[in-house]
């Protein structure tokens, strides 16, 4: 966003009903965690290939918000997530959250419901969770 811009968007906070600023807030909120989810998996940046283990890589652009990296040694391409339980999975930033409504013990509908997914979804995030828990 440009810096004219950004400044009238915050000159017309004031001007804001309270219902307003909720929901503001809300989007802000939503908007910043997915903001941290997704510069911790940047943060997981492989050091190595992991198809080849050639420790010549690299950056190679962003793709659905993540760093891609290539690999000089086999010319494959991939991302933090790749050949982890978060590989190929939509909507990453909501597998911390899902893992809390584990933790709370809730039902898969439960979960499903919280977090504004289907079964089908939930019963795709569950997988993955335990097969991160079975592998760690």
């Amino acid at each position: 966003m440009k810096v004219a811009q950004f400044k009238a968007l915050l000159d017309s906070i004031g001007s804001l009903t309270t219902a307003q600023l909720t929901e503001l807030s809300g989007l802000v909120s939503a908007s910043k965690s997915k903001q941290v989810s997704r510069e911790a998996l940047d943060s997981m940046a492989p050091k190595a290939c992991p198809r080849c283990a050639c420790t010549t890589v690299v950056r190679n652009g962003v793709r659905n918000g993540l760093q891609r990296y290539a690999c000089r040694g086999c010319h494959k391409t991939y991302n933090a997530t790749t050949g982890t339980p978060l590989s190929r999975l939509r909507d990453k930033e909501l597998f911390e959250a899902y893992a809390q409504c584990m933790r709370k013990r809730m039902t898969i509908r439960e979960s499903a419901q919280e977090l504004g997914l289907t079964l089908v979804v939930d019963d795709n995030y569950l997988g993955r969770l335990t097969t991160t828990m079975l592998a760690g």
